[in-house]
C-alpha cells in the first residue's frame, strides 16, 4: 500500500474530513470535502530532526527556508541535530524526502509544530510525493497527530543585506539632511 493510499486510509478510519489534490492536470478528488477555502490552507513540509537523539518531524510553513539556527533556537535545552538525507531514504523508505507527510503515528514518532501555524483552520502538504497534497482541518491533524508547539524564527521576515545597507545609506541621508538645517 503505498503512502497516499495509507493516508487516506486513516484519515477515512478516523472520521476526519480532508481532500486529497492530485497532478495540477487532475480535480480535486475528495475523501469527505474539508470546511474552508483550501486555496487559503498553507502548504507545510516535514523537516526531520534528532531531537534528543530521537527522530521527529518538524512542521513549518513551505516558503520558509530552513535555518539550522533557528531551529536549535526553538528547542532550548535539547540537542538538535539534522538528518542526512540518507537516514531520511531509510527511515521514510515510500515517501519522496522533500514529501513527508506530517504523521508521527505513521513512523512511531514526535511531531513538533511552529506556533506561526496556530491559528491556520486548515492545513495542506505532500502525501509522499509531490503530486500529491491533503488539505485537513488543522483541529483534525492536531487530534491525530498531537503536535507540540515551538517557536521558529522567521528568517524570512529578517531584512536582507542589501535592504539593511539600503536602510543605513537612507537613514545616513536623513541624519544629514538634518545636521543641515
Amino acid at each position: 500500500m503505498t503512502i497516499q493510499h495509507r493516508i487516506c486510509d486513516y484519515l477515512s478510519r478516523e472520521h476526519v474530513p480532508f481532500t486529497i489534490e492530485h497532478s495540477p492536470d487532475e480535480a480535486f478528488l475528495p475523501g469527505c470535502p474539508a470546511k474552508g477555502d483550501w486555496r487559503d490552507a498553507p502548504l507545510v513540509r516535514v523537516v526531520p530532526l534528532f531531537v534528543d537523539r530521537q527522530l521527529a518531524m518538524l512542521v513549518i510553513r513551505a516558503g520558509l527556508p530552513v535555518d539550522r539556527g533557528a531551529i536549535v533556537r526553538a528547542f532550548p535545552g535539547r540537542q538538535v541535530e539534522p538528518v542526512d538525507r540518507a537516514v531520511v531514504s531509510i527511515a521514510f523508505p515510500d515517501s519522496d524526502a522533500d514529501c513527508l507527510p506530517p504523521f508521527g503515528v505513521f513512523w512511531r514518532m514526535p511531531v513538533y509544530i511552529d506556533d506561526a501555524l496556530n491559528n491556520e483552520p486548515l492545513i495542506r502538504f505532500h502525501a509522499g510525493s509531490p503530486n500529491d497534497i491533503v488539505t485537513l482541518r488543522r483541529e483534525d491533524f492536531d487530534r491525530l497527530s498531537q503536535p507540540i508547539c515551538v517557536h521558529v524564527a522567521r528568517t524570512a521576515n529578517l531584512p536582507t543585506p542589501e535592504l539593511a545597507r539600503t536602510a543605513s545609506r537612507v537613514e545616513a541621508r536623513l541624519a544629514e539632511s538634518a545636521s543641515r538645517s
